[in-house]
């Protein structure tokens, strides 16, 4: 008995001589907590930068011009004893021209300021288009279709990469990239919408 007594009393005085090892605390979870919390902009955030503003109310502006115009050019054509395949004909002359001018895109500037001023050129001059649709001669007509075709390429094109540099540069934090492309993709599509919609009612 008094060996097992003294084993015992041996076994406590090794085991309080143990150094007691401290599990090391949590210092990230308020990060993690603020990294979850945090789900990046919203739309209204990214258009209270005057240039995302701007630039989404270009692609409004390009597709107003084009869908008012839309359904009055077949009672346009009508005025010129055009037939219905003509006016077929007449109407995809501005599809033909944009499928070579998607491509010619990749020519233009590639700097940020050239591209700004590629977008703002293509803005301005689509009423031009537009005006020469309207025309009492059926060949200023033509070309104006076909310019239609051509003009609005760089802002249908070049306006959305754009808007997603502005929008990233503002909004560089890398955990919310992918909120930031998906909210300034939501922008520009919602801005083409209400340009068709506000068009067809002119």
């Amino acid at each position: 008995a008094i060996a097992n007594y003294n084993s015992m009393e041996t076994g406590v005085r090794a085991r309080s001589k143990e150094p007691i090892v401290r599990q090391p605390m949590e210092t990230n979870a308020p990060e993690e907590t603020r990294e979850e919390e945090y789900q990046g902009p919203s739309a209204l955030s990214l258009l209270k930068h005057p240039t995302i503003l701007i630039a989404a109310s270009t692609i409004l502006w390009v597709n107003v011009a084009w869908t008012f115009l839309e359904p009055l050019l077949a009672k346009r054509l009508d005025n010129f004893r055009v037939g219905k395949k003509e006016i077929g004909m007449i109407f995809s002359l501005s599809n033909v021209v944009y499928v070579p001018a998607v491509y010619l895109v990749q020519y233009f500037p590639r700097k940020h300021a050239g591209r700004h001023r590629t977008i703002a050129l293509s803005t301005a001059l689509t009423p031009v288009a537009v005006l020469l649709a309207g025309s009492n001669h059926l060949t200023m007509v033509v070309v104006g279709i076909a310019l239609l075709g051509l003009l609005p390429t760089p802002v249908w094109i070049m306006l959305l990469p754009f808007l997603q540099e502005e929008s990233t540069a503002r909004f560089p934090d890398p955990s919310a990239e992918r909120r930031v492309n998906d909210v300034t993709a939501g922008v520009y599509n919602s801005f083409m919408t209400l340009g068709q919609v506000a068009g067809y009612i002119i």
